[in-house]
């Protein structure tokens, strides 16, 4: 029995590194991507900005300047449009975006149904151990009856 136990330990601990090792490989991609992503998005935000800024200024000096503000008021408009647009679309994307490690997740309930498996399969046997054991004992207590009698009767 101590040595069911010894193993079933023994295989929840090396399970338990083995997942801890999965999910510091998984951490270490998420933090390369996400600052991979957070570089890309600032290079784009900020070449953006600076084309935005030379259009606008392009069409605002193109304008008569009888009708500059109106060009300008539309241009803001034109603008914040393409924000609302940009927003929702990042929100869309990081809503579809998979669980942060998932696959550490799903290992852990499989190795989670394979101990339960192992400890029930262990148990089992205990269960069954201790059956036997119960009929030997029976077996000896009516053998100790049965020579109590004999050995009275005489």
């Amino acid at each position: 029995m101590l040595g069911a136990v010894r193993g079933l330990l023994g295989s929840a601990t090396g399970l338990a590194h083995a997942r801890l090792a999965l999910l510091g490989t998984e951490l270490r991609a998420e933090l390369v991507r996400s600052v991979l992503l957070l570089a890309g998005a600032g290079a784009a935000i900020g070449l953006s900005l600076l084309a935005l800024a030379v259009a606008v200024a392009g069409v605002l000096l193109a304008v008569d300047a009888e009708h500059r503000f109106a060009a300008a008021l539309m241009m803001a408009l034109l603008l914040a449009l393409c924000a609302l647009l940009l927003a929702w679309r990042l929100y869309r994307a990081l809503d579809a975006r998979p669980a942060v490690f998932a696959d550490s997740l799903v290992q852990l309930q499989d190795d989670r149904q394979a101990l339960l498996q192992r400890s029930e399969a262990a148990r089992s046997a205990l269960g069954e151990s201790a059956g036997e054991l119960m009929r030997l004992v029976s077996i000896g207590l009516v053998a100790y009856s049965i020579a109590r009698r004999f050995t009275s009767k005489r």
